[in-house]
């Protein structure tokens, strides 16, 4: 069964809503471990990050 809002749109049910919700922390995570390579690769050529 699928529901609708009145302007046409698909509801989104609890498990689609689950595997939005794990995709997205998958992809934070991924984001968060490239910021740290970034930031491990400026700090080995004396940059500080953090400025």
């Amino acid at each position: 069964m699928e529901c609708q809002a009145p302007n046409g749109e698909k509801f989104v049910d609890y498990l689609d809503l689950y595997q939005q919700k794990e995709l997205a922390e998958q992809q934070l995570e991924l984001e968060r471990q490239r910021s740290e390579r970034l930031a491990a690769q400026l700090r080995a050529a004396g940059i500080d990050p953090e400025i």
